[in-house]
């Protein structure tokens, strides 16, 4: 890589993450790698963190993990979009509410569906 006349060179610095989890120490007192405020992070036994699964909400409604849904492959005409999280949607002879959608566009998967029955 071509480096620019008169620059110094680029120093690293390798920083362990470890330490643990320090809200007592002064910021400027906290050994390089300790953590001072984490979300859904904690401290393994061997030294490091790792990242752990986030909560569920428990308020009285059902809880999301519990939902039932399809994954439908999907494929798009020529200027059609897929239709955005949270939307209604008739797909075929199956309805519901899109819950995910594949960034590539090749499969989305609804919730709450049902059978769309044919009218003759």
């Amino acid at each position: 890589m071509l480096r620019p006349e008169g620059l110094p060179p680029v120093q690293y610095e390798v920083t362990p993450l470890q330490g643990g989890y320090d809200q007592i120490t002064s910021a400027y007192n906290l050994t390089p790698g300790a953590l001072r405020d984490c979300i859904n992070f904690a401290c393994r036994s061997q030294g490091g963190y790792y990242r752990i699964p986030g909560y569920e909400r428990i308020d009285g409604q059902p809880a999301p993990s519990d939902a039932e849904f399809i994954v439908l492959d999907v494929t798009m005409n020529p200027g059609e979009s897929l239709p955005p999280v949270g939307a209604f949607g008739t797909f075929g002879n199956i309805e519901g509410v899109v819950c995910y959608v594949d960034p590539l566009g090749l499969y989305i998967a609804i919730t709450k569906a049902a059978v769309v029955e044919e009218e003759n």
